[in-house]
């Protein structure tokens, strides 16, 4: 079976959309147009996307994407290191061995 990735985001487009506005009542067609136009707007620049490595589809269209990653990526490893040091401490305690060919993958991997 063939994959088809444009049909599927469209259909999850509309899903979403069909979540968010539809379970509204608009008495004036002026009310839903403004209601589509702003969740236009929420889902283009503020929904990160899963399929777009949870990056908004404007940061993607501007070119960001590597550098938020990048800045994930430094987070990520601080509060990693921030985690290790009294987990170490509690190991070296209890003589407990850390295995040291344990990594976590780097961004410029998945780049």
């Amino acid at each position: 079976m063939r994959s088809r990735p444009l049909v599927d985001e469209i259909e999850r487009y509309n899903r979403t959309m069909k979540n968010i506005v539809k379970l509204k009542n608009y008495w004036f067609p002026e009310e839903l147009e403004r209601e589509i136009g702003q969740f236009v707007h929420w889902y283009n620049n503020e929904r990160v996307h899963e399929s777009l490595s949870n990056i908004t589809p404007r940061d993607m269209y501007h070119g960001k994407q590597r550098e938020i990653l990048i800045r994930r990526e430094k987070i990520k490893q601080k509060t990693v290191k921030e985690r290790e040091q009294p987990n170490l401490k509690s190991r070296r305690k209890n003589n407990y061995t850390v295995n040291p060919r344990i990594t976590h993958k780097r961004v410029s991997q998945r780049l």
